[in-house]
């Protein structure tokens, strides 16, 4: 279900951002001379934000959530969809397998009815809590995303459509990550973007204590009466295997983040980040490790324990609200 509101949520935020009122240009008669200025535009039933309650994106204390698109690497997924059985031979087997001579001759088919999705895309979902000051700003986040992705097969005899039993295999990745970043201001004479309030360059650590990992595979049982297909049901069983197991990962992040705000306490904040992470130490609940065979892979070395390293862009738009500031200094009469 997230996964289907997940991007109309992101463009939704999208637009929000995008859309915000405009300055319009007002003009001033101060003596025989005309001044040009911007005033912020108001909604109807609203007063103009004054320069007291106007939105201080230079300090102050922000607390946000939202929701982005992130795209990159999950080698995880890459051994496993390699991996899959595509033809009969994959499995062991040959369409005249388990014959029974004068009995069942018919030939075996091997269908794949759905493929894992090409791209490994996903929308982790944010809060964070943030102290903004005039030159740099501290933030800590913790975030939530998965990814799933489905295969579907079908091994059935040509002649008769009804004798058939099918393959199904699942494979999922949710974490739970905790991040924390500094980023310095970037000065509106080497950077600037019209409408927006400051421009940050961030740089930070990221780590992942809880990444479940999770496989599982259903074999649909033919009825006992079918003798081929149950020798052929039989086979291909000790070949496929389920496991849930937990890793950690640990990692850096860069990003280039924009704030404009909304109203006096509130704003919107975009990002654009690249990220990079090691994940490692995937084990189930009774000690055993996780190796790369277990996801299917034939060709790595005996004990080879899955360990990889993971690289992808994210961009993301959060709501955030400023829940405290520093008080303005009075002037000395």
């Amino acid at each position: 279900m997230l996964r289907c509101f997940a991007p109309v949520m992101l463009l939704f935020a999208l637009s929000a951002f995008a859309g915000s009122a405009l300055p319009t240009p007002i003009q001033l008669q101060l003596g025989d001379s005309t001044v040009k200025k911007t005033a912020p535009r108001t909604q109807p039933g609203r007063k103009a934000d004054t320069a007291a309650d106007s939105f201080d994106c230079r300090t102050g204390t922000i607390v946000g959530a939202g929701i982005g698109l992130s795209l990159g690497s999950m080698p995880e997924f890459d051994i496993w969809n390699s991996n899959l059985a595509q033809h009969l031979s994959d499995l062991g087997l040959s369409d005249s397998s388990f014959q029974v001579h004068g009995l069942d001759t018919g030939l075996l088919a091997f269908t794949v009815r759905q493929s894992p999705d090409l791209f490994s895309m996903t929308f982790p979902i944010t809060i964070y809590v943030g102290q903004l000051y005039p030159r740099h700003r501290l933030t800590g986040s913790l975030s939530f995303a998965y990814l799933t992705k489905e295969y579907d097969a079908r091994l059935s005899l040509v002649n008769d459509s009804a004798r058939y039993f099918d393959l199904q295999q699942k494979l999922g990745l949710y974490s739970f990550t905790a991040g924390l970043t500094w980023g310095s201001r970037i000065p509106e004479r080497y950077f600037s973007v019209e409408g927006i309030d400051r421009t940050d360059a961030l740089i930070g650590i990221i780590a992942s204590p809880w990444l479940a990992l999770r496989r599982s595979t259903t074999i649909g049982a033919p009825p006992t009466t079918d003798v081929r297909l149950t020798e052929l049901y039989q086979a291909v069983l000790p070949q496929v295997s389920s496991f849930s197991a937990i890793g950690i990962a640990y990692g850096w992040r860069m990003a280039l983040a924009t704030v404009k705000h909304r109203s006096k306490r509130s704003g919107l904040e975009a990002e654009l980040a690249y990220s990079g992470m090691w994940n490692t130490r995937f084990r189930t609940s009774s000690g055993t490790t996780i190796a790369q065979a277990d996801l299917g892979d034939k060709t790595s070395a005996a004990g080879s324990t899955l360990s990889y390293y993971t690289s992808r862009i994210e961009i993301s738009v959060s709501l955030f609200r400023k829940v405290s500031s520093e008080k303005p200094r009075k002037d000395k009469p």
